[in-house]
């Protein structure tokens, strides 16, 4: 996937910032992938609960159902406080290693060659543009972890029910889609929104550090009413951008919901109390659970998919900042200590 031009591919950016980090990102990648994937048991011990309950599986009464749920519930802590511990610092590294090799070119200018944006412009540069690139990033152990949960989940229905379980593909089509059909407009409302922030961050970076002058001038007036334009022009634009964000990760979410619900109309059909008649109790309870994992995996596909997109709208502000640099150079590996 590449940007506007083709001239830089994101995936690849987002790449080089998983390679700058061979220990640590390999490590919260398999705790995230171990947090996605444990809800699966779960699934398996209300199937085990319920069929208890009508003779098909012995054993699982209260006690042991709770035993297991504890036992659960004390790994998944655990599995949690490392992942966010990881994770937390793999996102850091990342978004302060973008900024460190832009501050690196900055500081490689000649002194008496000062950069073609304003102050204000380049601290947004700074702050949002690299915010949202590392942003995608975040989202890729996400991605793989609900990616290997839905792989799972998808081969128990599809033991419990194949033409049922098939149909779930169908609104995981309809997201990516969308979300193809939208893209060039995805990133034409970020990148107008981006360029209103910078116009109005610029601004102030100017007027704060010229008072005096427009003191002497008298132009408080007119800096003011160009401040109010800009900020309408900014309040526009970025309205403009979460709402059609929003309004994607509605459509996303309400197609999964949609899809989810008519699967369940097929499979309750199925129900029976035993096997042999069609679904047990325990298999609708699991299908029930491990379906909604399956949909969430489409959810996650298609807002990646966007968050791709909005960043690479960002890199490409990055090496506009970075005048005669490449993508490599954002996210060259450097020793943070």
């Amino acid at each position: 996937m590449t940007t506007r031009n083709g001239s830089i591919p994101i995936l690849r950016v987002i790449w080089a910032l998983v390679r700058n980090q061979p220990v640590r990102y390999p490590l919260t990648l398999l705790n995230f992938t171990i947090l996605w994937t444990m809800p699966v048991f779960i699934g398996f011990i209300s199937a085990a609960y319920f069929d208890s309950l009508t003779g098909q599986a012995a054993g699982w009464d209260l006690t042991t159902v709770l035993a297991a749920l504890w036992a659960w519930c004390v790994a998944r802590i655990v599995v949690v406080f490392l992942a966010m511990r990881l994770h937390s610092g793999v996102l850091f590294r990342a978004n302060a290693g973008i900024k460190r090799n832009m501050l690196s070119w900055i500081y490689s200018l000649p002194g008496a060659q000062p950069l073609a944006e304003t102050p204000g412009e380049v601290v947004s540069r700074f702050r949002d543009d690299v915010e949202h690139t590392v942003e995608a990033f975040d989202f890729t152990v996400d991605l793989v972890g609900s990616g290997l949960s839905a792989v799972l989940s998808f081969m128990v229905l599809l033991v419990i029910d194949p033409l049922i379980t098939l149909t779930v593909f169908t609104p995981v089509a309809f997201i990516i889609l969308i979300t193809s059909r939208l893209g060039t407009r995805i990133r034409r409302y970020r990148s107008a929104a981006r360029d209103a922030t910078e116009a109005i961050t610029g601004f102030l970076g100017e007027t704060l550090g010229s008072v005096q002058s427009v003191k002497v001038a008298g132009a408080e007036r007119t800096m003011l009413a160009r401040f109010e334009q800009l900020n309408e022009e900014r309040r526009r634009m970025m309205v403009r951008d979460r709402t059609f964000t929003a309004g994607l990760e509605a459509v996303f979410f309400n197609t999964v919901s949609i899809g989810t619900g008519l699967i369940l109309i097929l499979a309750v059909g199925s129900l029976s109390q035993s096997a042999t008649a069609g679904l047990t109790i325990g298999q609708f309870a699991l299908f029930v659970y491990l379906l909604q994992m399956v949909t969430d995996s489409a959810w996650f596909i298609g807002i990646f998919l966007a968050r791709v997109k909005q960043a690479g709208v960002s890199v490409e502000r990055i090496v506009g900042l970075m005048d005669g640099s490449s993508w490599q150079d954002v996210v060259r590996d450097l020793d943070l200590g």
